[in-house]
């Protein structure tokens, strides 16, 4: 008996061909062909069959469902092209295509073929053992009408260039490659240069993440996932910092703006919720003068100094282990501080002055420093090695700044003296001239602040602002501030009463106070 096989195929379904390993196209103008070649590490196809067949001296006569199953399948498209003129344009078009498909390994399963399961799974299982005889019978019922599919959507592709192009006119704007070449190289150096390596970095862990996930492209559901990772290992302070530099760098480097994807702020902002920062303890104005006035020079002379202008210029430690000879300018009684490299790229300016009344003489700390700089030193940083009485020609490196604040601590047997770490003198300074009254202006001016809930933390963790609170709430009074939070002392004014102009003219007549402390309110001025 012949045998004989009648089959059909239906609902073919294809999954895994967008998940490409591999892609190399090859364009041969001479015969115009053009040939892709394409790699997929799993392909499916799942499909309804009917068949009639003799198998085993039987009629088989059955339909139900298959899977075949594909790895590192190899594809090799080749379009051939003919050359067309419309418009007095020269196109291409697709006029034949071909399809080499070739699997590395394949898995082969017919559900109901026979109506014994075991011998239904033993055929599948000799069918993917000895696979490459299924392959040919197989390949040819999907490979010529797969190749001819994607040759018609080439031509589709094609014509739709085309009908852009008919709607360019000689007025449409045109951009040399030279200039586009400028201009991604303008873009790629929009990152902070300070911290461009940073950002680099952060965005490269990003790049490696989703390659062992084989993810291609971002989404807010990629983020979501690496954000979801990186919570069990990091604080919530890290969390923002990465998402920070992933913002500026997908932004620049794969034009997606990570800041519209509202799920995963609201995501790192219920994870810092929850998260308490860690902060430097800060050294009050008893500490300050206490250290000034007790510690020997011969041994803390260049922490004095670190001390003096760290606490009056709200230095952070790098700004002070950059700063230069050239930054200061000595008028006898007061110094002139310029602070040209700072962190929100804005330049500040601070002094230092002398109350002889209190405490140790600043200006003279900062001369003794300063007369000890050894002659033809070659470098212009300020603050050199200090030892036994004499300065090096050395430069104060930044590890040395970050530990000065315990140093100081320890020196004044303060508890927990490693809690006074690197960020102590800007923070004491803040503290300081908050405690004083200072308003959110003067502070944001004096630390170079450009955000006001940075000003606003400080003036709320005031002591003397929650003393005033107190004395408001429990005891009905309050000191005698102006609308700028200034205080001054006034005879015969109590609590927060307000005060008529003509007395407050009389009284700066008399006690010949600054026109700048006193603010007009309403008609009336508080002092």
């Amino acid at each position: 008996m012949a045998p004989y096989f009648v089959n059909k195929f239906k609902n073919i379904k294809i999954f895994g061909h967008t998940k490409i390993t591999d892609l190399k196209a090859t364009m041969n103008f001479e015969d115009k062909t053009l040939t892709i070649a394409i790699i997929n590490p799993e392909m499916r196809y799942e499909f309804d069959y009917e068949t009639q067949c003799i198998m085993f001296f039987k009629l088989i006569d059955t339909s139900g469902t298959g899977l075949i199953t594909t790895q590192n399948v190899s594809y090799t498209f080749t379009f051939t092209f003919e050359e067309y003129t419309r418009d007095n344009q020269d196109y291409l078009l697709v006029t034949d295509s071909k399809l080499v498909w070739e699997p590395q390994s394949m898995k082969v399963h017919f559900d109901n073929l026979f109506k014994d399961k075991i011998l239904n799974d033993g055929f599948s299982r000799e069918m993917s053992a000895d696979w490459k005889k299924s392959f040919v019978q197989f390949a040819p019922l999907f490979l010529d009408r797969y190749a001819q599919a994607y040759g018609n959507f080439f031509n589709r592709f094609l014509e739709i260039e085309i009908m852009a192009q008919s709607f360019l006119n000689e007025d449409e704007l045109y951009v040399p490659e030279d200039i586009i070449k400028e201009a991604r190289s303008v873009i790629e150096n929009l990152l902070p240069r300070k911290s461009v390596s940073l950002y680099e970095k952060e965005y490269n862990i990003f790049c490696a993440w989703r390659k062992s996930r084989n993810i291609k492209g971002v989404s807010e559901e990629v983020l979501l996932s690496y954000f979801a990772e990186k919570v069990k290992k990091y604080k919530a302070s890290t969390l923002w910092s990465c998402y920070s530099k992933l913002k500026s760098t997908l932004l620049i480097k794969e034009q997606v703006d990570i800041s519209k994807f509202l799920s995963l702020k609201t995501f790192l902002k219920r994870e810092y919720s929850t998260y308490t920062p860690i902060k430097s303890n800060v050294l009050e104005r008893e500490h300050f003068n206490k250290f000034l006035e007790d510690a020997p020079d011969k041994i803390y002379l260049l922490i004095k100094v670190a001390l003096v202008m760290g606490i009056g210029g709200g230095c952070r430690m790098d700004e002070l282990h950059k700063m230069k000879i050239d930054d200061i300018e000595d008028r006898d009684n007061i110094l002139i501080i310029q602070v040209p490299e700072t962190k929100t790229n804005k330049k500040r300016m601070f002094t230092i002055v002398d109350n002889t009344k209190i405490g140790v003489s600043k200006l003279a700390l900062y001369k003794k420093y300063s007369d000890l700089r050894p002659a033809n030193t070659p470098t212009k940083s300020f603050f050199l090695g200090y030892r036994n009485e004499k300065c090096t020609k050395q430069v104060v490196g930044i590890n040395t700044f970050y530990k000065m604040p315990r140093m100081i601590a320890e020196f004044l047997k303060l508890p927990l003296p490693e809690s006074y770490t690197g960020h102590c003198f800007r923070r004491s300074s803040a503290t300081l001239l908050a405690n004083t009254g200072a308003n959110t202006l003067m502070m944001k001016r004096h630390g170079g602040w450009k955000s006001n809930s940075v000003v606003e933390g400080y003036i709320d963790e005031s002591v003397e602002n929650k003393k005033e609170i107190c004395n408001r709430i429990l005891m009905g009074t309050s000191s005698t501030k102006n609308c700028q939070g200034f205080s001054n002392e006034l005879p015969g004014c109590s609590g927060a009463n307000l005060i008529k102009s003509e007395d407050v003219v009389n009284f700066i007549k008399s006690k010949d106070v600054a026109n700048e402390n006193t603010v007009k309110c309403g008609g009336k001025v508080h002092i």
